[in-house]
This record gives structure tokens, C-alpha cells and sequence, in this order.
């Protein structure tokens, strides 16, 4: 388990619960998101990762550790197996990968 993975994760929540037009167009979903998508977008990038952040930061235990690390590879698993299927945005969805993957094992082993 390790501090510095829920760390990240409550940081992302938080810009993606604060800054969500930011994000969203950083990502690449800004200019196709109406105003619902966008909700969603906070409810789901913002304050469910904001949420799994905090609580992997107050409670530090090996089980919240695996739900918070799963959800990562989760992400990172079904990303990868999307992008074979469907080859959309090759490059970003590679860095997503990358990125989900790594918080998970950070979280996981770290």
C-alpha cells in the first residue's frame, strides 16, 4: 500500500471534480461533452476518485488498498481491451493505460 498512489488519486479527483471543462478538454472530451456529460464526467472523474482518494488516506488498510489499486488496473484493463477493439486515439489511450496501470501497482505494491 502506499500513501502517495491515494494521494494522486484524490488529487485527480479533485481537478476532475473543480476544474472538469479543464480535464475533460485536456483528455480530449471537452468540446463533445453537453452540459450532462459534463455532470457526469465530475460525479465520475471528480468525486468518486476524490472519494477513493481520501478514504485510502484516512483509513490506510491493505483492503481498502486493493478495492482503490483494482479500480485503477480495473480502468487501465478495460482501456487496453478497448483500444484493441476499437483503435481510437492510439497514442492517448496508450498514455491512459500507462498511467491507470501504474497508480494501481503504486497502490498495490508501493
Amino acid at each position: 500500500m502506499d500513501i502517495f498512489g491515494f494521494l494522486l488519486t484524490a488529487t485527480l479527483g479533485f481537478l476532475g471534480f473543480f476544474y472538469t471543462k479543464k480535464i475533460a478538454d485536456m483528455i480530449g472530451y471537452g468540446e463533445r461533452l453537453s452540459s450532462l456529460g459534463l455532470l457526469e464526467f465530475k460525479a465520475t472523474y471528480g468525486a468518486f476518485f476524490f472519494a477513493l482518494g481520501l478514504l485510502g488516506l484516512y483509513l490506510r488498510t491493505n483492503e481498502v488498498a486493493i478495492v482503490v489499486g483494482g479500480a485503477w488496473l480495473s480502468a487501465s484493463s478495460v482501456r487496453a481491451f478497448t483500444l484493441i477493439i476499437q483503435r481510437n486515439d492510439i497514442a492517448k489511450n496508450i498514455g491512459g493505460i500507462v498511467i491507470e496501470a501504474s497508480i494501481g501497482l503504486l497502490i498495490f505494491f508501493g
